[in-house]
């Protein structure tokens, strides 16, 4: 009876194990369909923690530029490598841009492209799609050899969403041009003649392995346009196996023989150097320009090259002042008075250095913001003022050329100091380094901003 039962009981679960096999073979498969393989891939690569692309571009030039990029996305540090020894760096501390050629708009460029192909090359997918949220939609699928290659199949319309990604180095050479923030601006009229982009990724780990791009177009902002032939190929590996990134030598980005150090210490002193001059030219402010001033001397030397300056800008400034009554029977008295008064309101002015580069070993560029005086705003208030001074200062109609001239002094010592200043203007002056020493040669452009 026992081995009845047991027999019985192996019967049963044999036709269960049976059942349930029928039934698996009786599911039919997923479809697998594009927007599905492109959903997968894009959160296979949300997390991942390193990753190396290799990269071949060429741009409507005919330039070719081929690389390396690896990223440790987990310690957030970046090493792209270019064909020609360009290279881009950067770690949670430092960004360093490490070239003999370099043809950026502005300072903040190479750190932006470097920012934006991080984002793109840590998930292409997620990249593209924030210009086109039915991206995944727009895909043909073919299956070849343990991958899926998806081909876009997009319409002009759906085109024109993703050029806005594509065209970001004319959104920033807008930008740069219109003075204008890139987030500000908008593509005006877009035509595309070319637009090819397709993606490989492998069956089994969801992973992008290539991808690449072919596109052809023309694009206007405001009054600017450009054409542009892009053709892009990124070849992805090392999956979370990037080994440590090295940290470049910073005196790599050092010009010429400089070190680093000796290149942040000269950019410094270059910007001193400026500072030195304006506090005792445009402030006449001699103690501030012997705190500023970088050059190798003792205090005593540094305030009689400060005494100098001062005495050489107000010479300069009042010769203009006499060059335009030459004609008139002034008194030197009066002529200073006029001096004083000006050179006390031009004191009102502000500056602010915004920074300093070095070009070569010995030539600076610093960078200054002026809020100058708004010559037209100042000469409005001084004819209203004075005016009123004439009319109302018991003026007679045979008034002397002296009465005239000290009114106008009277009234520009009256004259509003915060309202009369010009919205900030950038200039860019030329710093040289020579025997410890510094010199500008376009004293002219560093007055001109004061007085606008």
């Amino acid at each position: 009876m026992k081995k009845y039962l047991v027999a019985l009981f192996g019967m049963g679960v044999l036709a269960a194990c049976n059942s349930q096999g029928a039934d698996v073979e009786a599911e039919e498969p997923e479809e697998v369909t594009a927007a599905g393989v492109l959903e997968q891939a894009e959160e296979a690569h949300e997390n991942l923690e390193s990753l190396e692309v290799s990269f071949t571009n060429t741009d409507s030039y005919g330039m070719v530029q081929e690389g390396v990029a690896s990223y440790d996305f987990a310690n957030n540090v970046t090493h792209i490598e270019e064909d020609g020894g360009t290279i881009l760096y950067k770690d949670t501390d430092d960004f360093m841009h490490i070239t003999d050629f370099d043809y950026s708009l502005n300072e903040n460029e190479p750190e932006n492209k470097l920012d934006s192909q991080v984002e793109e090359h840590r998930n292409p997918l997620a990249f593209y799609k924030q210009y086109d949220e039915d991206l995944y939609d727009k895909f043909d699928l073919e299956e070849n050899d343990g991958a899926y290659k998806l081909v876009y199949n997009g319409e002009k319309a759906d085109q024109e969403l993703l050029i806005e990604g594509f065209a970001q180095p004319f959104f920033e050479y807008a930008s740069y041009i219109l003075s204008e923030e890139v987030e500000n601006l908008k593509l005006d009229d877009v035509e595309i003649h070319t637009f090819d982009l397709s993606f490989d990724i492998d069956e089994e780990t969801s992973r992008i392995l290539s991808y690449q791009y072919t596109a052809e177009y023309d694009v206007r902002i405001q009054s600017l346009e450009q054409e542009y032939e892009d053709e892009a190929s990124y070849l992805l590996a090392a999956f979370n196996e990037v080994a440590a990134i090295e940290k470049p030598d910073k005196d790599l980005t050092a010009v010429g023989t400089l070190t680093y150090d000796q290149q942040e210490q000269y950019e410094q002193e270059a910007s001193d150097y400026i500072e030195a001059l304006i506090q005792a030219g445009v402030y006449q402010n001699v103690d501030e320009f012997v705190e500023r001033m970088p050059v190798e001397e003792d205090e005593d030397r540094k305030k009689e090259m400060g005494e100098e300056y001062k005495e050489a800008f107000r010479d300069d400034f009042q010769a203009g002042i006499a060059l335009g009554f030459e004609e008139l029977e002034l008194s030197d008295e009066l002529i200073d008075s006029y001096t004083e008064a000006w050179l006390s309101l031009l004191k009102s002015t502000n500056y602010l250095i915004i920074d300093a580069s070095a070009s070569s070993e010995d030539t600076f560029y610093v960078e200054v913001s002026i809020e100058g005086l708004d010559m037209f705003a100042v000469e409005r208030e001084l004819e209203l003022l004075l005016t009123d001074e004439l009319m109302n200062g018991g003026y007679s109609e045979d008034v002397t050329e002296e009465e005239m001239m000290s009114a106008i002094v009277d009234v520009i010592n009256q004259i509003s100091e915060s309202d009369n200043l010009a919205p900030a203007r950038e200039v860019t002056l030329e710093v040289n380094r020579a025997g410890g020493g510094y010199l500008i040669l376009d004293q002219e452009s560093l007055h001109s901003g004061f007085i606008q």
